[in-house]
């Protein structure tokens, strides 16, 4: 319908939303073709915030596949799209997904910076649950290190927020 009707806009929805479906029910690898033509679809549209937003979602299918490369190139190519439209709430979120998929790969140096970035981040929008949360995964990775005052220290700055 969104095809016969020639709006553009409708039918990257339309796919975005096939895909998104999909990937609920557990079939990533069908959600993919789905996502794939809403990402097109916004590029032919210049849309830069649902290309950023298409390529998240496609980048989440990946890593629920465990293709943490492909996850890893379709996030960072959405964090030059978020970082250029100054979007810090997707660009935070976009860091915190990257590092899980860079320590899936072994990469703990990558996820380190990609959190204390997303803790910063989180410090300027005021979001100390976001912060928070940011700062358990980052000890997390401390932790994996065997590196435990770091791991630590980012527990202790989450404790004002518990009181």
């Amino acid at each position: 319908m969104a095809r016969l009707s020639n709006d553009r806009l409708l039918e990257v929805r339309a796919q975005f939303g096939k895909g998104q479906y999909l990937a609920t029910l557990g079939d990533f690898r069908a959600s993919l073709p789905y996502f794939e033509d809403a990402l097109s679809l916004c590029r032919t549209l210049g849309d830069r915030r649902a290309e950023a937003h298409t390529l998240s979602a496609i980048a989440l299918v990946h890593t629920n596949l465990e293709e943490y490369t492909e996850a890893i190139g379709s996030y960072e190519h959405a964090l030059g799209v978020q970082r250029s439209l100054r979007q810090s709430w997707e660009t935070a979120l976009t860091l915190n997904n990257l590092a899980e998929s860079q320590a899936a790969l072994g990469g703990l140096d990558l996820a380190l910076d990609h959190l204390r970035e997303q803790v910063e981040i989180r410090r300027q929008l005021n979001d100390d649950l976001g912060r928070n949360q940011a700062l358990v995964a980052l000890a997390d990775v401390y932790l994996s290190l065997g590196d435990f005052e770091p791991a630590l220290e980012a527990v202790r700055q989450t404790l004002p927020y518990w009181r």
